[in-house]
């Protein structure tokens, strides 16, 4: 009888998951786009578990989730269900590869190359995200006479 390999799930915070080095989760993304996510976390909680790696320098690098984690932050959830694999840095890429092959496939980008070998903090990436959209919108309403 064949047994089935099941990982565990462990919660995991929200503060020590990073990028891969040289990955931008949002650069297509629209803060609306995460609406219906949100509002799904906000009720349900975070259904489907994350993809996560260690990293050498303590946390996880996030393979699989990038949404999943916005929206749990903008949702104020601390903790996030995960998926904990031993992966080098370069399984990583590969298995980031693979988890956004059907996204990809869809859209026809391709992986880019990493540009650089930095790493950044999921929350901070968020936080950049959305302020960058509400600068965008104080912009957009200074044009059209309100917010004076």
């Amino acid at each position: 009888m064949e047994q089935k390999h099941t990982e565990e799930i462990e919660n995991v915070a929200l503060s020590s998951i990073f990028t891969l080095p040289g990955s931008n989760p949002f650069a297509s993304d629209s803060a609306e786009s995460m609406r219906p996510l949100l509002d799904s976390i906000r009720k349900d909680g975070v259904q489907r578990p994350i993809v996560l790696a260690k990293r050498a320098e303590g946390g996880y690098y996030l393979i699989d989730g990038y949404r999943r984690c916005c929206a749990a932050y903008l949702a104020h959830v601390e903790n996030v269900p995960a998926h904990i694999r031993d992966l080098t840095l370069q399984q990583s890429y590969k298995a980031r590869m693979t988890a956004n092959l059907s996204q990809r496939q869809e859209t026809g980008e391709d992986e880019p190359e990493p540009r650089t070998q930095e790493s950044h903090s999921i929350i901070t990436l968020i936080k950049a995200f959305f302020s960058k959209g509400s600068k965008q919108n104080k912009e957009k309403r200074r044009r059209h006479g309100r917010g004076r």
